[in-house]
């Protein structure tokens, strides 16, 4: 299916507002840094920039900070029962986020 001109219209000028909000997206994840190190320890993955190659096929959870991840806890751990041979990837974008999940996971579940 293809796009009407109006479709298109809409998607350009989201994608010049995403480009013309880098450099303040980026003030902002610098200035955050300075305050909080643990911001800058994985900076780099916030551009999908990964220190380790992702997995190919595997069922991906996205929570964004500590009350998330806990919340996905259960329905991880029901996932990783009805498929056990699978990969789990979570993604987080707090450090308390990220802390939490490797305390509840570790690398049994790849995390970024």
């Amino acid at each position: 299916m293809q796009a009407t001109l109006g479709q298109r219209a809409w998607r350009g000028l989201y994608s010049l507002l995403a480009r013309l909000a880098l450099p303040f997206s980026m003030f902002y994840l610098v200035w955050r840094g300075m305050r909080l190190q643990p911001y800058l320890d994985r900076w780099s993955e916030r551009f999908a920039l990964y220190r380790e190659p992702g997995p190919d096929s595997c069922l991906w959870l996205h929570a964004v900070s500590v009350g998330e991840v806990n919340a996905a806890a259960p329905l991880l751990a029901a996932l990783r029962r009805r498929h056990p041979g699978r990969t789990f990837l979570i993604t987080t974008t707090t450090p308390t986020g990220s802390a939490r999940a490797r305390a509840l996971w570790g690398d049994d579940v790849h995390h970024a």
